[in-house]
């Protein structure tokens, strides 16, 4: 879980006694809540393990793009020692699919001034205008996915595939058979969101990774961790399919002495 390895981090930085708080902005896909309350309970546990004080976790639920930049821009600082990390993970090219969106939001978390945002994206581009065209770079990709559903799935993992396949059946239906507003799924590589973080006042931090095997495929050897431009790139054999990056904007200064920290989720 990355917001218990961020809380870790921070805490073998800065020592124990921090106040801290997670927002969780995250689209409510039904109504069972069990995950969120297992996130809630492992997460609490995580906080009185590190001797966290004033720990909150909220859970901000948006289903549109419009909704994510509405959360967004009622995000406030508590305080100008506080130190935020904001982490995205497979949502922000949905901000595509929206005009101006995405420069909304990137601007408010400019101006929030976090000290790190972590981006998790797939590694693929199905944002073609032409139909086509996604279809022939689609098939690549997640014929890889589905095999590894099917082939890698861990026992540990079992009760999670079935909907597993029902979220990736659901992104490859609107890759190749949504147009316009429809298509929400608009991944794009890491090449385009570099250029595009980097036109939006944002800068790259360069992260330090194993470059042979992640730990948690340490028993699945179709599965590597590689450098693309100083970022972790998940591979299945060939084929690429996760890379995450970090990003701080270029005005953002810390002078170490933060003792309230909070986390911004996007997932």
């Amino acid at each position: 879980m990355l917001i218990r390895d961020l809380m870790r981090d921070l805490v073998k930085q800065v020592g124990s006694g921090l106040s801290f708080q997670v927002t969780n902005i995250r689209p409510k896909l039904s109504n069972n809540e069990e995950y969120l309350q297992e996130m809630d309970r492992v997460l609490a546990a995580e906080a009185k393990t590190l001797r966290l004080t004033d720990f909150k976790l909220d859970h901000v639920f948006a289903n549109t793009a419009a909704g994510i930049v509405e959360s967004t821009l009622n995000l406030k600082r508590t305080s100008e020692d506080e130190a935020i990390v904001v982490k995205w993970e497979f949502e922000l090219h949905k901000l595509i699919l929206v005009p101006g969106a995405l420069e909304k939001v990137l601007s408010k978390l400019k101006e929030l001034r976090p000290e790190i945002m972590v981006i998790v994206e797939q590694e693929a581009n199905h944002n073609s205008p032409d139909i086509l065209d996604r279809l022939a770079q689609s098939f690549p990709y997640y014929s890889s996915v589905f095999d590894s559903i099917e082939k890698d799935t861990t026992e540990h993992d079992i009760e999670n595939k079935v909907s597993w396949e029902m979220d990736f059946r659901r992104q490859i239906t609107n890759v190749v058979a949504r147009e316009d507003i429809q298509h929400a799924e608009r991944h794009e590589t890491q090449a385009w969101w570099r250029d595009r973080l980097r036109r939006s006042g944002f800068h790259p931090v360069r992260q330090w990774f194993n470059h042979t095997r992640g730990f948690l495929f340490s028993d699945l050897t179709q599965y590597t961790i590689e450098g693309k431009n100083g970022c972790p790139l998940l591979r299945r054999y060939t084929v690429p399919l996760v890379i995450t990056s970090a990003w701080k904007p270029e005005l953002a200064q810390s002078d170490g002495g933060e003792q309230s920290h909070s986390i911004l989720c996007f997932s």
